[in-house]
């Protein structure tokens, strides 16, 4: 379809050269026939030009000069025409390449809001974690974890409350008041279950615990009730009091408030677990365990 365009408009154009060639010949020709009608009289006395002389070949001359001053035109017409599609090529080319920084500024535009997104969310997520470990650590605030309390295959609440009562008495203390005593894990004929008791009161805690000393010799260890974070660290600092008790059996050894002491002589060292790790570590040397908590190490 274009090219049947581009031919349509180069036949025009020819068309309209020849007609113009033809009018400037028609018009020599009127001219020369003008001034040869004119200078017959005087013919005899002057000598003929050479217009007159050789009238075929002077139209010929003409007809030559003219169609090269034609196609001059036209080749300058062809040169305007060359110089708009240039123009037009360079304004798409210009046009594309601001449709193209464009794109590449709202991309990055997009990309910088959608980091920006993800820190507040990010954000929003630590603070979450931080919002359910509080509500956790209060709701396990009163409990207590009885370990090596003996229990049988069929037991059921009502041996569940005896075995708190010998506790008590075994313990030198009162009744305990309670909501819930559960255990913990699936029964298993080699040793009981852990038993978890939810007091009703924090300071019943408080006594039970200080009452402890009194288990002394016995295979029966109160603890506290430990999220799956505090239970991992304990137990690396568990294994961190075996290793140093297997080198040195003079070291003294006691976990509390989530670290290890270690006391030799007048000298006490603290270690803290490091969860990415799986290990302990001297404080100095370790990530502080909230810290731990914000970057996302998850237990094992």
């Amino acid at each position: 379809m274009s090219g049947r365009f581009r031919g349509n408009k180069s036949s025009s154009k020819n068309c309209k050269v020849i007609s113009s060639v033809s009018q400037q010949v028609k018009r020599n020709s009127d001219y020369i026939n003008l001034n040869t009608s004119g200078s017959s009289e005087s013919s005899s006395s002057k000598s003929p030009n050479e217009s007159q002389k050789h009238p075929k070949k002077f139209r010929e001359d003409e007809i030559v000069k003219m169609s090269s001053n034609n196609d001059g035109v036209q080749n300058e017409h062809e040169s305007m025409e060359d110089m708009m599609t240039r123009l037009l090529i360079h304004s798409e080319e210009r046009t594309a390449s601001n449709i193209r920084e464009v794109i590449k500024e709202e991309i990055a535009e997009q990309f910088s809001n959608l980091e920006k997104a993800v820190e507040m969310i990010d954000t929003e997520v630590q603070a979450v974690k931080k919002s359910l470990q509080f509500i956790e650590n209060s709701a396990k605030k009163c409990n207590i974890v009885v370990l090596g309390l003996p229990e049988n295959a069929n037991e059921d609440a009502a041996n569940r409350h005896e075995a708190i009562r010998n506790l008590a008495k075994s313990i030198k203390i009162g009744d305990i008041d309670y909501s819930e005593a559960v255990r913990l894990g699936k029964f298993s004929n080699q040793k009981p279950r852990p038993l978890l008791i939810k007091l009703l009161r924090y300071r019943d805690k408080i006594q039970i615990k200080m009452a402890a000393k009194n288990l002394k010799g016995t295979k029966i260890y109160i603890k506290d009730d430990l999220t799956v974070e505090e239970r991992h660290v304990e137990g690396i600092l568990r294994k961190k009091k075996r290793e140093i008790m297997d080198v040195d059996r003079e070291s003294r050894c006691r976990i509390r408030g989530g670290k290890l002491l270690v006391r030799k002589g007048t000298s006490t060292t603290t270690y803290v677990a490091d969860l990415q790790l799986g290990m302990a570590l001297k404080e100095k040397q370790a990530v502080p365990i909230s810290q731990q908590m914000e970057i996302g190490v998850t237990s094992q």
